[in-house]
């Protein structure tokens, strides 16, 4: 029952002046700038090895804290190990995690490696990567970690689990979580001994580790696009709980970006592209899709690179929900951008909850040196000219090889990017962590809904809240909960026509929905505003 003396849930007006004193402080810097509460200049390093690590992928857990993922050499700099290591908020090094803020797992005395982790509801993560068995043969490998690291016994046993699908070389490159408590991983595996021909390869387990029979029949499903190379680089599984994968397939001569949509059992969906499938090319040489994320309104973005025929650029594209693209996204539903005049490579891709989209990867400026590279655009796809210097940025750490493989967005709008860098002294490779000062774009209202008249009460929610709102002209709105990463968690409004006028939307939160900051976002196609709110 709503209690009058519940003024905390705040009537937001999205005025900027009103929104930066709901702030940081320290937010108050440029959008890009280096975040000073981050290790003192907004950029931490970690060596574990005295060789090489190199990290892989990043999650955010609900306290604030950072777990980034990937691999590191032993003694011998010969084999490789999974890696997690877990950072404060301010960039320490979490000493309740591990051995000293990390942990270093084997499957076996080979490679290994970590290429992507996700978080269950309950603070264990999950990790999928590969391992190369004694035999010489690659492996899809999943580790579920208690919240301390500890490995999690309640998970095959041990905490480790390996699964063969092809002949010889499997690799998984995504991991996602779906609301029941099952895991999906996603890669590819050759189905000939000469690892020339890799198709689309997922698997789904069950929460304790098994294998789900429910899934393809024995828990695995493959997809070959083209007879030749068929790479899955990063996944999503939707509120209805399809699975969308996104990657690169051979087209004869070179990759095109290619894409996947899967129904819950496995099977490919027929209402997406061609019988589930679909490829799609932005020039004459290669294009490969390496993050996907799905909007309020069902519409896919895709970020990866392509070449261009003599370097290799930023690329970005957005498809309606049936796979065709969305020519109101930059003129054609595809947008190509240059940052130097050599690679420029993304390699992962986050949407804010305002709208906005953030690829991350590197950048070349000469033989061997690499930075982190970080490209914004509007929700149209033209560069957002209020980030770094018209919409890009560039960090360099060590002056020598920084690459960035990980992009999250923050509830406070701070965005952080992770990866590795070479030290610059004596070629070791070192994970890297770098925070932006950012802020979400809330206060963008392209239509109408009076300025004052947003309400959310109560906020902080239990299970249910009354968001109340006017309108100055009849609208086709949307109203989506989203989490503070920018995936869709649920959909209250899809699409529907509200007259001028005042209204009141019931708010009913998932019941498992786990504590933390999410945002309500209201939406006509045009535009969209934000409010955030609170689950306890």
């Amino acid at each position: 029952m709503y209690n009058p003396a519940d003024k905390i849930m705040q009537k937001l007006r999205f005025l900027p002046t009103l929104f930066l004193l709901l702030i940081s402080p320290t937010l108050f810097g440029q959008d890009g700038d280096l975040d000073p509460a981050f290790d003192g200049d907004g950029i931490v390093t970690t060596s574990i090895s005295a060789f090489n690590d190199r990290a892989a992928d990043l999650v955010l857990q609900p306290d604030g804290k950072l777990v980034q993922v990937g691999r590191t050499n032993n003694v011998l700099g010969l084999e490789g190990d999974f890696l997690v290591v877990r950072y404060n908020s301010d960039g320490s090094l979490d000493n309740s995690f591990g051995s000293g803020g990390s942990v270093a797992t084997s499957f076996t005395s080979d490679l290994e490696q970590i290429s992507s982790v996700t978080l269950q509801d309950d603070g264990k993560i999950v990790a999928a990567g590969n391992a190369r068995l004694l035999n010489g043969d690659t492996r899809f490998a999943v580790v579920r970690y208690l919240s301390n690291g500890a490995l999690d016994p309640g998970f095959n046993g041990n905490g480790q689990v390996t699964t063969a699908i092809g002949v010889d070389n499997d690799q998984a490159n995504s991991i996602a979580m779906q609301s029941d408590g099952k895991v999906v991983v996603a890669g590819f595996s050759t189905n000939t001994p000469d690892d020339i021909e890799p198709d689309f390869s997922l698997v789904r387990y069950n929460s304790d580790g098994t294998l789900d029979p429910g899934f393809g029949g024995d828990g695995k499903v493959t997809t070959d696009f083209s007879l030749l190379i068929d790479l899955i680089l990063d996944m999503l599984v939707q509120p209805d709980g399809k699975i969308l994968v996104v990657g690169a397939s051979v087209n004869g001569s070179n990759h095109d970006l290619a894409m996947a949509r899967y129904n819950t059992d496995g099977s490919l969906d027929n209402t997406f592209g061609t019988n589930g499938k679909l490829t799609e090319n932005f020039g004459s040489g290669a294009d490969w899709g390496t993050g996907v994320a799905l909007q309020p309104d069902g519409k896919i973005i895709v970020g990866g690179w392509t070449e261009n025929g003599t370097n290799k650029d930023f690329a970005v594209a957005r498809f309606n929900a049936d796979g065709s693209l969305d020519n109101s996204f930059g003129g054609n539903g595809k947008v190509e951008t240059e940052i130097g005049t050599s690679e420029d490579v993304a390699n992962d891709m986050v949407l804010q909850p305002d709208g906005k989209i953030i690829l991350a990867g590197y950048s070349s400026r000469g033989a061997d040196i690499h930075d982190f590279a970080l490209v914004r655009y509007l929700a149209d796809g033209s560069l957002d000219t209020t980030w770094g210097t018209d919409g890009k940025l560039l960090t360099s750490i060590s002056n020598v090889e920084d690459h960035a493989n990980a992009v999250l967005v923050q509830p406070d709008g701070n965005v952080v990017a992770a990866g590795y860098t070479d030290n610059g002294v004596d070629n070791e490779i070192e994970f890297a962590v770098v925070r932006y000062l950012s802020d979400f774009d809330v206060g963008i209202v392209e239509f109408g809904v009076a300025h004052n008249s947003v309400l959310v009460y109560p906020n902080p929610i239990a299970d249910h809240a009354t968001l109340t709102f006017e309108l100055t002209e009849p609208q086709q709105l949307s109203i989506h909960l989203m989490d503070m990463q920018g995936k869709l968690v649920s959909t209250i409004l899809d699409n529907q026509l509200r007259a001028v006028g005042a209204h009141s939307q019931s708010i009913e939160l998932p019941q498992d929905l786990p504590a933390g900051t999410y945002q309500l976002v209201l939406s006509n196609g045009v535009g969209q505003m934000g409010v955030r709110v609170l689950k306890r």
